[in-house]
C-alpha cells in the first residue's frame, strides 16, 4: 500500500524546500540605493535645440552614408545609382573630405550575398573600417 511518512521525515522535506530570500532582497535594496546616489552626479550632455537641431541634421547628412542594395543587384549611394567603380572612386573621396563620416547598408534579401561582399571589399580600399547593415523587419 501507500507510504506514509512520519513527523521527523515530513519536517525534513517542508526544510529543505524553504528558500531565504532576504539576502537577494538585501542585494537588491543596496543596489537600488547606489542608482539613488550617483544618478544625480552623472553629468548629461544638455542639448540647446534652439540652436542644435539644425547643427545635427546638418552633421548627419554629411557624416552619414547609404548604400541601397535592390533585388536586381544595382547598388545605389545616398539615391544615385552608382557602379562598383564609382563608388570606390566617391568613397575614397568622401572618407578623405570626412574620415568620421559612417556607411549604412539597406541589402535586398533577393539580392546576391556577393553583392555585399563586393560592396564590403570596395569600403574598405577606401578607408572605412566597418559598415553598418540595417535590417528592416518584414
Amino acid at each position: 500500500m501507500g507510504r506514509r511518512l512520519n513527523n521527523r521525515q515530513s519536517s525534513a522535506l517542508s526544510e529543505e524546500a524553504w528558500v531565504n530570500l532576504m539576502p537577494l532582497i538585501d542585494v537588491v535594496f543596496v543596489v537600488l540605493v547606489m542608482f539613488i546616489v550617483i544618478a544625480p552626479m552623472l553629468d548629461v550632455d544638455q542639448v540647446d535645440l534652439a540652436q542644435g537641431t539644425t547643427e545635427i541634421k546638418q552633421q548627419n547628412l554629411s557624416q552619414d552614408l547609404s548604400i541601397h542594395v535592390r533585388a536586381d543587384n544595382s547598388i545605389w549611394l545616398n539615391k544615385k545609382q552608382v557602379s562598383v567603380d564609382d563608388l570606390l572612386n566617391t568613397l575614397t573621396y568622401i572618407h578623405n573630405q570626412n574620415p568620421a563620416s559612417s556607411l549604412q547598408l539597406y541589402h535586398d534579401r533577393k539580392a546576391m550575398f556577393g553583392t555585399y561582399q563586393t560592396i564590403r571589399s570596395v569600403s574598405q580600399k577606401a578607408g572605412f573600417e566597418h559598415i553598418d547593415v540595417v535590417l528592416k523587419p518584414d
